[in-house]
Order: structure tokens, then C-alpha cells, then sequence
């Protein structure tokens, strides 16, 4: 009649905001990371169980079943629930937003009995608490968007493996209302001397920040661990 959409399953929301997630770290684009902020809004509202924690497979406005079920074990593909909690861990290192880490620990405190039996079947959520217990890394590029030097910067981070960190960019000579709105934090941030500027931060104590490129990989762990510039 006119209607061809579907309920979504938690599977939909997981992996897309994932998706999303990606793309801002490819683009910097806070439009990305404005959608999966939403989606993890409705992802909450509609999957959490607030009884027992974790998230359920099908949402609360969808069709009734028997019994809603939640999964956390790692199929051909990871589970929603694995992919969700890692997803919320980096939003809440993105934005500032602490109520997406206490998320996290509400899958964590869900299934860790599951998980402990037999590790080998939740590698994403091994993974997702990898992250969680640390060190993780927060950097912030603040400067012009198309000076060599910004670019050069951003590009050292995305060109490298860096487990367990999230990389947000300010613009300094444009407008960073986007991104300011959604991670109110980095309005504190700002360029020095009008070069492009990183500011490191280990578990959210930051390093003094840096305008060379070497320098931001050395607080990264790059020199200490013997890797090539």
C-alpha cells in the first residue's frame, strides 16, 4: 500500500552508526557525527532494557513477539550489542557525553558472566572492553581546514593504526559552530600562532599541545614503540 520500509533490528542501528562514526574519522564532517548521535538517541529509547541492561534485539514499537531476546555472542558478523557498546564508548570520548560510557557499562555488566564462560565467541566485545579499560587516546586538530600543515596532521593520524583513540577537528578560520554544538568541550581549544595544533589527551588528561607532527605521534606512542614516522 504504498509502504515498503521495515522495522529495524539493533544489527541496523549498530553497524550504521558505526558506519557513520568511520566517516567522520575519514572526513571530519560533523554532519556524520551529528546523525549517529541521533540514532544512538533512538537506539536508547527504543532497544535499552532498563531492567537488566544491554540491548534488546527488536525495538519496543515493533512487532510482538513471545519474548524479546538480546544477543552479545559473534557470529559471521559481530553482534549489535558488542558493535553498540563500542560505538557508545567513542561518542562519549567524541563529545563529552558521559552518559554513553555509562551505556557501555551497562552492556558490560549484562553479559560479563556470558563472556567469561567461553572468551573465544565475544571477540568484538573483548575488543569494545579493550577500549574501555585503556589507555585510549583523545586528539584534537584545531587550525585552518586548508593549510598544508592542518591537513598534513590530520593525515599523520588517519594514515596510521592508533588502537583505541577518536580524533576530532576544529576548524579555525571557518566555522566550527558544528562541531562546537555537538562536542562543547573543543570551544577551548584553539590554534596557536594560527598553525595547525594537536592536543593529545591520555584518558582525558591532555598534553600540552603541539604544532609538529612528530611531536603529536611521539605523545601517541609512536617513537617509544619503535615505529617509523
Amino acid at each position: 500500500e504504498g509502504d515498503s520500509d521495515i522495522t529495524s533490528h539493533i544489527d541496523d542501528y549498530a553497524f550504521f552508526i558505526w558506519g557513520l562514526l568511520e566517516l567522520y574519522a575519514t572526513t571530519f564532517d560533523a554532519e556524520h557525527l551529528k546523525t549517529a548521535l541521533n540514532l544512538s538517541e533512538d537506539l536508547v529509547v527504543h532497544y535499552w532494557d532498563s531492567e537488566r541492561g544491554g540491548l534488546f534485539f527488536t525495538p519496543d514499537d515493533g512487532e510482538d513477539l513471545i519474548i524479546r531476546k538480546k544477543e552479545i555472542y559473534d557470529g559471521a558478523i559481530p553482534s549489535g550489542n558488542a558493535v553498540a557498546m563500542h560505538n557508545f564508548l567513542r561518542l562519549a570520548r567524541l563529545t563529552g557525553k558521559m552518559e554513553y560510557e555509562v551505556k557501555a557499562s551497562g552492556i558490560m555488566n549484562a553479559f560479563s558472566d556470558h563472556v567469561d564462560k567461553f572468551p573465544a565467541g565475544y571477540t568484538q566485545f573483548l575488543c569494545s572492553l579493550d577500549f574501555a579499560l585503556g589507555p585510549c587516546f583523545e586528539v584534537i586538530v584545531v587550525g585552518p581546514p586548508e593549510n598544508w600543515d592542518t591537513m598534513k596532521m590530520l593525515h599523520a593520524i588517519n594514515r596510521r593504526f592508533i588502537p583505541n583513540h577518536v580524533a576530532l577537528f576544529r576548524p579555525s578560520d571557518g566555522d566550527s559552530s558544528a562541531i562546537d554544538k555537538i562536542s562543547e568541550f573543543v570551544k577551548s581549544h584553539v590554534a596557536i600562532e594560527g598553525k595547525a595544533t594537536a592536543y593529545v589527551c591520555e584518558n582525558h588528561a591532555c598534553k600540552a599541545p603541539v604544532t609538529d607532527v612528530d611531536e603529536m605521534l611521539t605523545f601517541l606512542g609512536f617513537r617509544s614503540r619503535g615505529q617509523t614516522q
